[in-house]
């Protein structure tokens, strides 16, 4: 059995001598490769297998109680493939690769893409109040 690299959770509010319950909010799935751009565009088997690896986890981590799901039933998932990274959506039951973008800021070419950073401070601000 594979493991994800990064699982975000957010704490869901309860008193302090209660048990902490942990909602699912986002996979991270960590690819170090030395020619990613090159693969990228190739669309090379590998790049392929770690897409389908991570919609594995999403599926398999979107099965969880307290898991916030988007309005497909699953959590987002994030690929970071050497210095690019997508996010994989399910569709309708269709699954959907955004378009690559680059991991690190001085990278970004003013076209508009936001790093990695960025993509994952939208993910906690959409999640900053969890009153549900």
């Amino acid at each position: 059995m594979r493991f994800v690299d990064f699982f975000i959770t957010k704490p869901f509010p309860r008193p302090i001598s209660a048990p902490r319950i942990n909602n699912a909010l986002a996979v991270i799935e960590i690819k170090t490769v030395l020619n990613a751009t090159e693969d990228i565009l190739k669309f090379k088997a590998s790049v392929d297998d770690a897409i389908l690896q991570l919609m594995d986890y999403c599926d398999r981590l979107s099965q969880g109680a307290f898991a916030q799901t988007d309005q497909m039933g699953v959590i987002p998932g994030y690929l970071v493939f050497g210095d690019c990274h997508t996010q994989v959506k399910n569709n309708n039951g269709l699954w959907e690769v955004e378009p690559w973008q680059f991991v690190f800021e001085d990278m970004v070419l003013n076209e508009g893409r936001a790093p990695f950073l960025y993509r994952l401070c939208e993910l906690a601000v959409t999640h900053w109040v969890l009153d549900n």
